[in-house]
C-alpha cells in the first residue's frame, strides 16, 4: 500500500465528512473547496451494502463516490437511480475493484471464496470485510497483494446513520470515513470483534418482540395499525435512552417504581 496514496485518501475522507457536516448543520456553501476524490466499491449488493451506501450518500460529501456490483440487479439499479451523481453500477466484480480505492466485501461467508478467487486486488486497496465469521487470516490469501484489511459490523440502521460500527483492526482511514455513519468502536482483537458480532444476532429477536407486543396489544381490541405505531414508538423511545451509556444497571433501577408494573415485569 502506498503511504502517499493512503494519506491522500485519509484527507479526502476527513474532508468529505467535514463538508457534509457543515452543509447539514450550518447550510454553508463548501462546493468551491478544492479536494481530491475517493471511490468506495462494494462486492456484493445485499441489505448491508444497500444500508452502507445510503448512509454514505447522506453523510459524506460528493468527494466520495460509490461503485456497486451488479450481483443484486434490483438493489444496484435502485441505488443508482436514487443517487445518480454518487452511485455507479459496475459490469462485474472485477470492474468494482478496478474502479475503487476502498473495497467493501459484503457477501456471505459461505460463498466468499468462490466470489473472491477470480478477482485481482491491488497492493494499495483498502479492504473492509462485512462478513460475519471470516477472520482476517482466512481472507488475506484472497485479497493479496492488498494488506490493509479491516473487519466491520454495519447493521441496517446505518442507512440512517444510526448504530454501532465495531472495527478491527483500527485503521484511521476507515474510522474517519465511517464516523459520520454511526458510533465507531475500534477494537483490540478479533476475540472482541467476535463477541460484538454475536450480539448483532439480537436484531431479529428485537423485531420479533415488537411483533409479539404489537399483536398482543391488537388482541385487546386496538386497531392493528395503532398497536404497531405505539409499539414502534415505545421501543424507539426506550432504546434512545440507552445511547451513550457506559453501564445499564442505573437506568434499569431508575425505570422502576416500588411495586410498579416495571418492577413486576422483571
Amino acid at each position: 500500500q502506498s503511504n502517499r496514496r493512503y494519506n491522500d485518501l485519509l484527507g479526502v475522507a476527513a474532508s468529505a465528512a467535514k463538508k457534509s457536516s457543515a452543509q447539514q448543520e450550518e447550510a454553508i456553501d463548501v462546493s468551491s473547496t478544492p479536494a481530491g476524490k475517493m471511490v468506495v466499491g462494494f462486492v456484493g449488493a445485499g441489505t448491508i451494502s444497500e444500508a452502507v451506501v445510503r448512509g454514505m450518500c447522506s453523510s459524506l460529501s460528493e468527494e466520495v463516490s460509490l461503485v456497486v456490483s451488479p450481483r443484486n440487479a434490483k438493489i444496484s439499479a435502485a441505488l443508482a437511480a436514487e443517487f445518480p451523481t454518487r452511485v455507479t453500477v459496475a459490469v462485474d466484480n472485477q470492474a468494482v475493484l478496478d474502479s475503487s480505492d476502498v473495497v467493501c466485501i459484503a457477501v456471505t461467508p459461505q460463498v466468499f471464496e468462490t466470489v473472491l478467487k477470480p478477482l485481482s486486488f491491488q497492493p494499495d486497496h483498502v479492504v473492509i470485510s462485512f462478513m460475519s465469521t471470516v477472520k482476517i487470516a482466512a481472507l488475506e490469501p484472497f485479497v493479496a497483494p492488498a494488506t490493509a484489511i479491516v473487519r466491520m459490523i454495519p447493521m441496517p440502521p446505518i442507512a440512517r446513520c444510526l448504530g454501532p460500527l465495531p472495527v478491527y483492526p483500527p485503521l484511521e482511514l476507515v474510522q474517519t470515513m465511517f464516523a459520520p455513519l454511526g458510533t465507531v468502536l475500534p477494537l483490540r482483537s478479533e476475540e472482541e470483534f467476535a463477541a460484538l458480532m454475536a450480539t448483532s444476532s439480537l436484531m431479529a429477536p428485537f423485531y420479533q418482540l415488537q411483533h409479539t407486543v404489537s399483536r398482543w396489544v391488537a388482541s385487546k381490541g386496538l386497531d392493528p395499525v395503532t398497536a404497531a405505531l405505539y409499539t414502534g414508538a415505545l421501543f424507539h423511545g426506550i432504546s434512545s435512552d440507552s445511547l451513550g451509556l457506559d453501564e445499564f444497571e442505573t437506568i434499569t433501577s431508575n425505570s422502576q417504581t416500588p411495586k410498579g408494573i416495571n418492577e413486576q415485569s422483571l
